[in-house]
């Protein structure tokens, strides 16, 4: 779990900085726009981690089934954030399943 914590907080911390300095550069002024999106990259770590935790919880009940489930989770949320409104699905599930910073 160790190993998944850390390369998900590296990975978004290097993709919101690197997109912060991207948008800096650009506007001029990279004091204002480093840590809006390094911010905005790590607020997506909980739901990196769940799916991680998931996939560690299954290792423990079923482990022949932990990486087809933490992919099924993926799978999930990617379907409600792409199909959601169209199927009709609650409001409030698309909150739950919300890992896209645009959705």
């Amino acid at each position: 779990m160790m190993v998944a914590v850390t390369g998900a907080v590296a990975l978004l911390a290097s993709a919101g900085l690197a997109i912060g300095l991207g948008y800096g550069l650009r506007a001029g002024d990279a004091s204002k726009g480093v840590p809006k999106l390094l911010g905005a990259a790590l607020a997506q770590l909980p739901a990196s981690l769940a799916v991680a935790g998931l996939a560690v919880a299954l290792f423990g009940i079923i482990p022949q089934a932990c990486a087809g489930g933490g992919w099924a989770a993926v799978a999930a949320a990617l379907l409600v954030l792409l199909f959601g409104k169209t199927a009709a699905i609650p409001a409030m599930a698309h909150g739950r399943f919300a890992i896209y910073p645009c959705s």
